[in-house]
């Protein structure tokens, strides 16, 4: 049961930020501190996965979105047709403008950017698809459980793998509390363009990915060359509100996923951040999203747009609703994602 005690957590002291070792890089942008995520030993898994995941690891130290969620993270275990657990040290660098060291969005961001992984290791093709929906329900004081110098684990549990989609249980605990943070489940679309399958099918993808290694992320340079550099995620997801309030951001290079397109844990986290401003007191509970047939955008502005249902059937007095949609445009023509969501008094 995610939460069976909906009673607000006592206070717990702060405790002190774990150390890392960490080291200086030069970029186009200036020096920056990096820190690699870290990976289980080659004889813990087959040679390609592990190679595969060297090179995932390899993508977002340009500074982007992606490499700042793996920063400080270790791949406890991953292996085709097991779990895929993540470890990830609670830093200042995942910690939001209100003070909070793991918000909601980043939350979110974090379970689609693992989920991803563990689908993609589940797959023989590696491809980690494009995200159709996620359904999350979280404990409603998350934001106060979890401290900075913890370590959440990030679980993803590949329920079925096809040749069309892929489905996978995820999950998020304090290892330090025992606190479950959340739940829920990732829908993915496998397909990938031509290039694709033809350089990543099992028989040449050892080849592909020691040539690859050799290259260089040519994402990680576009996104240093348009986007900039990042040091933390609030730096990277900085909201701007519009006459009515309603939150947007600019998809910029820095938040690109491996594949090109503008990472799903951004679109969600700017659906939370108008969905916890409209909701004023109450408490996030429950998010479903789902993502528009047309892909993710490339792009542009985003803007989040969200209304309150004035009823909704089965749900007790003090809970609410709410209906929105992430759109991209000055004129918000193209439709990214719609997203439902329950929230509690608090």
């Amino acid at each position: 049961n995610l939460n069976p005690n909906l009673t607000r957590p006592p206070p717990r002291p702060r405790t002190r930020p774990r150390t890392r070792s960490r080291t200086r890089t030069r970029t186009r942008t200036g020096t920056r501190t990096k820190a690699t995520m870290k990976l289980p030993k080659m004889a813990a898994q087959p040679r390609v996965v592990h190679k595969f995941l060297k090179s995932y690891v390899s993508f977002g130290e340009g500074g982007g979105l992606s490499g700042i969620l793996k920063r400080d993270a270790t791949l406890v275990s991953s292996r085709p047709g097991e779990d895929t657990v993540v470890d990830v040290a609670i830093t200042p660098t995942l910690r939001s403008r209100g003070g909070a060291a793991m918000t909601k969005g980043v939350c979110l961001a974090l379970l689609d950017e693992f989920s991803t992984v563990g689908v993609a290791v589940d797959d023989a093709s590696r491809r980690p698809g494009v995200s159709l929906n996620m359904d999350v329900k979280f404990h409603p004081y998350m934001d106060e459980l979890v401290r900075e110098g913890h370590t959440v684990r990030f679980t993803s549990r590949s329920i079925k793998t096809g040749q069309n989609a892929a489905f996978c249980y995820m999950s998020a605990q304090d290892m330090d509390t025992g606190d479950m943070l959340c739940n829920g489940t990732h829908t993915k679309f496998l397909p990938m363009p031509f290039p694709w399958a033809y350089t990543m099918a099992p028989s040449v993808q050892e080849v592909s990915l020691d040539i690859s290694k050799q290259l260089g992320s040519p994402m990680d340079h576009l996104v240093q060359a348009l986007g900039g550099v990042c040091e933390s995620v609030d730096e990277c997801f900085e909201p701007d509100y519009d006459e009515n309030n309603s939150p947007s951001i600019m998809a910029s290079g820095r938040m690109c996923n491996p594949i090109g397109a503008v990472h799903g844990g951004a679109l969600g986290s700017l659906a939370i951040e108008g969905i916890e401003w409209a909701a004023g007191a109450h408490l996030l509970e429950d998010l479903r999203i789902r993502f528009c047939a047309a892909g993710k955008p490339k792009g542009g502005r985003l803007y989040s747009q969200q209304e309150e249902l004035a009823a909704f059937d089965g749900f007790e007095d003090g809970r609410r609703h709410f209906r929105g949609q992430v759109m991209q445009g000055d004129d918000r023509s193209r439709l990214c994602i719609t997203y439902d969501a329950n929230v509690r008094r608090e």
